[in-house]
């Protein structure tokens, strides 16, 4: 038998084609997995003595996030002619992430002898990676305790029972709700959200970079399952008016007392030298942040960024280099751990259509790391001395990819609104100045936020926010357009 395996490996490798059809990769078992347990291969021809890699291509979809693409290979154990084990250890869940809907094509590869070339099968699958059962039993706890928020938006009730098959129960439905309107009914089973199948309660989170998701149901009685559309917008909670006008008012004052200012009048003007560096500098790092895959990583940035404020301090600025870096470190740890990836093409697709509504007005961390890294990025921006300028664009790019939504436009003019964006928060980070001690509350308070963004978002903030937001502007614009409030003292005569 290891003779003849031998031999089609060696005629495997002489041949033009990577895909002979020596092995026959017919299934994927089980469809749901835990750490610990092992990922079965079924097939026929697997030869035996002889090291597989088994690669995964597709969508991770998780609840509660936006679906990212995700391949990656591990190395696999051949048990018999028609059976390959893969371990579902750290090292698989580390590249994996999180608990996930994999959506895709798994290979099963084997190198032929004496050649670079392999023979390989490839098959579509549906697989769902689950924490293990002690934190789902944690959980299961916590959920019974704490009703979910979006069931709650959609307007079931859910089973606080986990299941070994894709479904969650409802409970029951409440009245003059959207899920009512759209006739769903007790013991109706929820089998998917989005790209998520449904194993508990705690699975049913919407992404949020959608405007609308797609809700599958399974009814006794009737066949096939039946899906849903449910606009995010329509189960949306409404502040009352007298809120958000309250909310308003408060943003005026805080932007009018406030130790941030736009000093609109007084800048010094910029040589236009200067000026058109800055312009090419802008479009020459939109074009790499926009199509050289590995300049999409946000810890490349980061260690640009570093470098340049380690030069920028060997010219006489340590103090101003170093506090800017640090600020700007803080907001960009926030945004990635709000955007829940450090990838830039992830971030942008899971701010969704309208980035400057989830960077300023739905999410609260979002809005205070803006700030805090307009902050820090206008301490070291300088137009005058090369290495500050490439620091200021580098640093305004990716700020705009962070919090503007980058290249989200249609294409080919997607580096063109990049450069554009990049501009603005290059001028917006010199207009703005915060006093240093409102500074370091500004980054605790947008730590604090970023740990409770999960409790915070769905529970009504989100409309209040936006409206503080917008007083707070206004608040910064009547300061910087309107007389000083105080006069200068008159000098005594005599």
């Amino acid at each position: 038998m290891r003779g003849r395996w031998l031999l089609l490996l060696v005629v495997a490798g002489c041949s033009p084609y990577d895909d002979v059809a020596l092995i026959d990769f017919t299934a994927v078992t089980p469809e749901r997995i835990e750490p610990g347990a092992t990922l079965t291969l079924h097939g026929h021809g697997f030869p035996l003595g002889r090291v597989p890699s088994v690669e995964f291509d597709g969508s991770l979809s998780a609840p509660g996030a936006p679906p990212f693409k995700k391949r990656f290979t591990v190395i696999g154990e051949v048990r018999s002619e028609s059976r390959v084990d893969v371990p579902i250890d750290s090292t698989f869940l580390a590249q994996l992430g999180r608990r996930a809907t994999f959506d895709g094509r798994v290979t099963i590869a084997f190198r032929a002898v004496a050649s670079k070339r392999r023979i390989f099968a490839t098959r579509d699958v549906l697989i769902d990676f689950l924490p293990e059962t002690s934190v789902q039993l944690r959980a299961q706890v916590e959920g019974e305790v704490a009703p979910h928020l979006d069931e709650r938006a959609f307007g079931v009730r859910l089973s606080t029972e986990d299941s070994d098959l894709p479904g969650v129960r409802v409970v029951d439905v409440r009245p003059d709700t959207f899920a009512s309107r759209q006739g769903v009914r007790a013991k109706d089973v929820l089998i998917r959200l989005d790209g998520v199948r449904l194993y508990s309660r705690r699975d049913f989170v919407p992404d949020p970079s959608r405007t609308e998701s797609t809700v599958h149901l399974r009814r006794a009685g009737l066949p096939g399952l039946h899906a849903l559309r449910w606009p995010h917008a329509a189960t949306e909670p409404n502040a009352p008016p007298f809120d958000l006008a309250l909310s308003l008012l408060v943003g005026v004052l805080l932007g009018w007392f406030s130790p941030a200012r736009l000093p609109w009048h007084g800048a010094p003007p910029t040589p236009i030298r200067a000026r058109l560096v800055e312009i090419s500098l802008l479009a020459i790092l939109a074009l790499a942040a926009r199509f050289i895959p590995f300049m999409q990583w946000t810890p490349l940035w980061i260690a640009g960024l570093a470098v340049l404020a380690t030069g920028a301090a060997y010219v006489g600025l340590a103090r101003r280099a170093a506090a800017g870096f640090t600020y700007g470190l803080v907001a960009i740890a926030i945004a990635t751990w709000v955007a829940r990836g450090s990838n830039l093409a992830d971030i942008v697709e899971s701010q969704g259509p309208l980035p400057i509504a989830w960077s300023a007005f739905r999410v609260p961390a979002a809005t205070a790391a803006l700030v805090l890294y307009l902050h820090g990025l206008g301490k070291v921006s300088d137009g005058s001395r090369p290495i500050m300028a490439i620091y200021g664009t580098a640093g305004a790019i990716l700020g705009a990819v962070l919090f503007l939504g980058g290249w989200a436009s249609v294409p080919p003019f997607g580096p063109v609104f990049l450069a554009i964006k990049g501009w603005v928060v290059l001028m917006l980070s010199r207009a703005l100045r915060i006093e240093e001690q409102p500074a370091r509350a500004v980054a605790l308070f947008a730590l604090g936020l970023a740990a409770f963004t999960d409790r915070l978002d769905g529970i009504g903030i989100a409309p209040l926010w936006g409206w503080l937001v917008v007083g707070f502007l206004v608040g910064l614009s009547l300061d910087a357009i309107l007389p000083a409030r105080t006069s200068e003292p008159v000098p005594a005569e005599g």
